[in-house]
């Protein structure tokens, strides 16, 4: 038996490690059934609880109980009696379980359904928390150990703790529950490996419906999950659990709270711009339209006399040609001042723009002849080629009044619909595809991505990047393959800047959304030149995604570098990474033990690499003549993170580790042979023995 076999072995017994449950598993069945005979001889004989409940009742009519006595008791004696009918399912199920047709948590779980000791309810958390959408204002209660985080532009929120994590998300649209909960899991079938349904649940939650399955999440992960969906005034909403199996009946108590005190938006409705754009709009607000504008009217608008004292309006404009990206465009600046001047020549605009979502917010101010102020305010964006500018015009008191509604219709041009229209079909095609890379497009099969270049766009691939120029537009884009598995992750890299040989480039400003990406202004140097350089994060359905930096001096940079930048990330198309007959060969966790030290690397199935260092040191005080006078201890772990990718056979080759921070590591593998024999589950790393976890 090999050194490295004895050292897991020893480790499970001390830690508690799978290997000892696996082992211990043979005779659980025994023990299990044991001690489900000893558990029912000992509460459900009913001779016994028959006899008890006459005594008490005997003690009630003798006065020596009160009825509040009574009634206490024979409750509590009841509620720990199985019926006879009970009693039969548990031994049907007892029999599922032993030959094989549920597992243990679906045994244990419907057991405690059985005996009425179900998971904790709601009321049973305590101090549970409220949490009201600073945009949306729906509201739910959670407990204050986990933690909440905002998605940006008010599509959601996401709950953690651990590794257990409940998702709420916000779409346009009112489909029927039922549909939305059977499309979302369709997807997520087709992402999760051994997915499996466990149940559907009708009305579960306050008339909700529940689908509970379990499968491999992206991630390599075992998860347990369930799935529920709402809809209310004019908005979808989304729930999503997802845990670790071992964490589950925990997580669940959380759900529950969560799904029993939501409370949606208030009443409104969609609107649908002819196949450009849709949003939200409140439901006693009037819509009219008038050629290319849209304008709204509230149910109580101020008016002085027959005038009106506040105007709020919608209108796009195609800017295609012009190869505008971005609304603080000077031209764009320039076009709102003349379209505001055109309604009232004293509007004068004040302050600088300032970000809303993925847009900006700009302010005009005059005085009314009664020395009111008036106030006119655009809400714009760039989206698919069109100018959009939300335009409220009025007394300053109306217009604040208004002010919440207003930015939830804008910011809701950033939520996607759940019941898509064919142009929006269209518009979204490509976001996925298939991993192999035609002629003319670059991309990596270990990447997850492939994308064809803009047009006058030369290419050059490596290992690490894909780096672009153009003969006639100054600069170059660089494209950055990543393995992060959420858009807060992409956020806080993307703020931390980019510091590596030759190049310090440091955010200016801060990180906006536009579209489906991210985006960040940097400054630094390059090459020990000024450099200007912007930056979009894009995140893959199935994990990981790309950084499209481009990069030029400050005098040359120009929009038709930015353009197409943005058309590299609109066209990406993602892929999942499936694993070849050689990554199949190395997935899985391979450990390398010292006398002190214990690394372990887990190279996962979908590309996702971890690795795992400890070390442990200790020994004795001494005095000067050499007796003992105490001991000493010290132990250290570290991890990584980030993707893998091999190439060679089976009995030598290179594993090229990308980190998550931009560094690589290469592993030279090579298979272990000994007096003629091969041990194909262990392998020399880079010189050290490292041998596969067997489970």
């Amino acid at each position: 038996m090999r050194l490295w076999i004895i050292a897991g072995i020893i480790s499970s017994l001390l830690f508690g490690y799978a290997d000892v449950g696996q082992s211990a598993s043979i005779m659980a069945p025994k023990l299990q059934k044991l001690s489900y005979v000893n558990f029912v001889k000992g509460i459900a004989a009913p001779s016994d609880a028959q006899s008890k409940i006459k005594a008490i009742e005997d003690a009630h009519n003798a006065g020596i109980l009160t009825d509040e006595e009574y009634k206490s008791k024979k409750a509590e004696l009841e509620a720990t009696t199985i019926s006879e009918e009970t009693n039969k399912k548990l031994q049907a199920l007892e029999s599922a379980y032993q030959s094989g047709i549920l597992t243990k948590e679906e045994y244990e779980r419907k057991k405690a359904e059985l005996l009425g000791q179900g998971t904790v309810t709601p009321s049973e958390i305590k101090n549970l928390t409220l949490y009201s959408d600073p945009i949306w204002e729906f509201q739910f209660q959670y407990p204050p150990d986990w933690k909440i985080q905002v998605f940006p532009n008010g599509q959601g929120v996401t709950l953690t703790k651990d590794n257990a994590n409940i998702n709420l998300l916000l779409f346009l649209g009112s489909p029927e529950p039922k549909q939305l909960i059977g499309s979302v899991a369709t997807q997520i079938q087709g992402q999760w490996k051994d997915y499996r349904q466990i149940q559907t649940v009708e009305d579960k939650y306050e008339g909700r419906s529940v689908l509970e399955f379990t499968g491999v999440n992206p991630k390599g992960m075992k998860a347990h999950a369930q799935l529920s969906a709402l809809t209310s005034g004019g908005m979808a909403y989304v729930f999503l659990m997802s845990t670790p199996e071992n964490e589950f009946y925990d997580a669940l108590s959380v759900w529950e709270a969560l799904l029993k005190s939501f409370k949606p938006i208030k009443d409104g409705k969609i609107y649908r711009h002819e196949g450009v754009l849709s949003f939200w709009y409140p439901a006693d607000w009037d819509v009219t339209k008038q050629e290319n504008i849209i304008q709204f009217t509230p149910s109580n608008a101020g008016k002085l006399g027959d005038a009106p004292t506040e105007l709020y309006f919608l209108f796009t404009e195609n800017i295609g040609e012009e190869k505008i990206s971005s609304p603080n465009d000077p031209q764009v600046l320039e076009y709102l001042d003349s379209q505001i001047q055109s309604l009232s020549s004293a509007l004068k605009r004040i302050g600088e723009p300032s970000p809303v979502g993925s847009g900006v917010l700009l302010e005009w101010e005059a005085k009314s002849p009664e020395g009111k102020v008036v106030k006119a305010r655009t809400l714009t964006k760039i989206a698919n080629n069109y100018l959009i500018a939300l335009v409220s015009v009025g007394l300053e008191e109306l217009l604040n009044s208004r002010g919440t509604d207003l930015r939830r219709m804008f910011l809701s041009l950033d939520l996607s619909e759940t019941q898509s229209s064919p142009a929006k079909e269209q518009e979204q095609a490509g976001v996925t595809g298939s991993s192999t890379i035609s002629s003319g497009e670059v991309g990596d099969q270990s990447w997850g991505f492939k994308f064809r270049p803009p047009e006058g766009w030369k290419s050059q691939k490596t290992n690490e990047t894909i780096i672009l120029g153009h003969d006639t537009i100054a600069g170059v884009i660089v494209v950055l393959p990543h393995t992060l598995s959420n858009i807060q992750q992409v956020q806080q890299q993307m703020q931390e800047g980019l510091s590596e040989e030759n190049v310090q480039l440091s955010l200016d400003g801060k990180i906006q959304p536009l579209d489906n990406f991210i985006v960040g202004e940097y400054a630094g140097i390059v090459d020990n030149e000024q450099a200007k350089a912007r930056s979009i994060g894009t995140l893959s359905p199935y994990g990981g995604g790309a950084f499209i930096i481009a990069i030029s001096t400050p005098d040359k940079y120009s929009n038709e570098l930015s353009s197409a930048a943005e058309a590299i990330a609109k066209k990406m198309q993602y892929f999942k990474v499936e694993a070849s007959d050689l990554m199949q060969n190395f997935a899985g966790t391979w450990t390398n033990y010292t006398t002190n030290t214990a690394t372990k690397i887990t190279l996962a199935p979908n590309g996702d690499y971890f690795d795992h260092y400890e070390a442990s040191y200790s020994g004795n005080f001494r005095d000067g003549a050499g007796n003992d006078t105490g001991n000493w201890g010290t132990a250290n772990q570290n991890q990584g993170q980030g993707r893998w990718t091999v190439s060679g056979n089976r009995q030598q080759g290179k594993i090229v580790i990308r980190l998550k921070d931009g560094g690589e590591n290469v592993l030279e593998y090579k298979v272990h042979e000994e007096k003629g024999q091969t041990y194909w589950n262990e392998y020399w790393f880079n010189g050290q023995l490292y041998g596969k976890n067997i489970k």
